[in-house]
């Protein structure tokens, strides 16, 4: 392996002295093993990015089975049955996670996983890769391997199966998402029509893969910024792939106006903007295993402004109508009208405005002599109405004398 690793990077992140890093690298030095970190973390060192010390998550690839490493790292490791079949195990040493997988050929394909071969050698794993970008090993001295000129891609922003692209598809149809979503971040060139028109091709396959994997892959894609998610979000309209997550196509229209006006916003509101008209046609839960947090904020959305309730967020009297509609409020307001900088502005008044605690409770009135039961709840929700009238401006013991007096 030694001889393979050429280039030199020396310019390596702080995190490569920290003693839990070293510690996973020195037991499969120790157990006679190699091993070389890939993917993600590798692309982000070579870019210069910025990568924070802690709860950072790497890919590594090695030589040793999946057996040898549970032996040697013991209680440190986690795995699945399904994981152990593919040679991949998870070891997690205090802040650090490693996904560990061993050097392997893929033979057998369904589209959904492949059987595998594990063996030792560096390029045939770099082989089964799917992307050249994917495929730039860097061991722990700072060394690399690049047998498919990855680094070259990456430079130059070229996102490129290696070999051919459609068998490159067959052996995994997720790839078609994840091609998407590195295209989207990566590439500085346009994507070709041959692309386009392969990946239209066989996205209907995407309909073969279970939910989890494509709503993975659909928040990685959507978690970018806006431009970036605009870019993925053109490409899967084009490729039919919206169809094949979501059952609809995308209406680019809004996500495109955010984009020109760089409004950031999270994935889950990134996907209800792309159905805009057609929201009330999506059912998260039927198409989507998303967390419960997730789906309240998509099922939120579903209920557009009428004009009058838009005419008063743009009011000066904003703060009240934004305390009482609830979560969300700025971007249903986006969602609700063209955009301008005017919307823009006050979207950007409304999720800076920290909504105020109404000072009362009902034991407040409970002690001012009122029983438990609906007059309780009456009489907070007249007093609270006053209380946001006056601009949230009452305090509690002006509060506690409108009762006394109106009571």
């Amino acid at each position: 392996m030694t001889e393979l690793f050429l280039k030199q990077i020396f310019n390596l992140p702080k995190f490569f002295a920290n003693k839990d890093f070293i510690k996973i690298f020195d037991k499969i030095f120790k157990a006679g093993g190699e091993v070389a970190l890939v993917g993600g973390v590798v692309r982000s060192i070579l870019l210069n990015e910025d990568l924070a010390n802690e709860q950072l998550s790497f890919d590594l690839a090695t030589n040793l089975n999946s057996k040898k490493l549970i032996e040697i790292f013991g209680d440190q490791i986690k795995f699945s049955e399904e994981g152990l079949k593919h040679g991949t195990v998870i070891i997690k040493n205090n802040n650090f996670i490693f996904e560990v997988t061993t050097l392997r050929v893929d033979t057998k394909s369904t589209g959904r996983y492949s059987a595998v071969i594990f063996q030792n050698n560096w390029k045939e794993d770099s082989a089964r890769r799917d992307l050249t970008i994917n495929s730039i090993y860097l061991d722990f001295n700072g060394k690399i391997y690049d047998p498919n000129n990855g680094i070259r891609d990456l430079m130059i922003g070229n996102v490129e199966f290696i070999g051919n692209i459609e068998e490159r598809l067959k052996e995994d149809y997720l790839r078609l998402i994840r091609y998407v979503r590195f295209f989207s971040k990566y590439s500085k060139l346009k994507i070709t029509n041959n692309k386009i028109l392969i990946l239209k091709q066989y996205s209907h396959k995407v309909k073969t893969l279970s939910r989890e994997r494509v709503i993975d892959e659909s928040r990685r894609i959507f978690s970018q910024t806006i431009k970036n998610s605009y870019i993925a979000a053109e490409i899967m309209r084009k490729t039919d792939l919206d169809i094949a997550c979501y059952g609809e196509k995308f209406d680019l229209a809004k996500l495109h106006e955010l984009k020109e006006l760089n409004i950031e916003i999270n994935w889950i509101q990134k996907v209800a903007i792309l159905f805009n008209n057609k929201i009330k046609n999506i059912s998260l839960s039927r198409n989507f295993p998303v967390s419960s947090l997730e789906r309240k904020i998509f099922n939120n959305l579903k209920c557009r402004f009428t004009k009058e309730i838009i005419n008063s967020l743009l009011s000066n009297q904003w703060q009240k109508h934004v305390y009482f509609l609830g979560v969300d409020v700025g971007i249903k307001l986006l969602m609700s009208i063209d955009l301008s900088e005017k919307i823009k502005k006050r979207y950007y008044d409304i999720i800076n405005f920290k909504t105020p605690k109404f000072p009362l409770n009902g034991n407040d009135l409970i002690k001012r002599g009122f029983k438990e039961g609906k007059e309780i709840g009456k009489n907070l929700n007249r007093i609270e109405k006053k209380w946001v009238n006056s601009n949230f401006i009452l305090t509690k013991n002006e509060l506690l004398d409108e009762i006394r007096i109106e009571t």
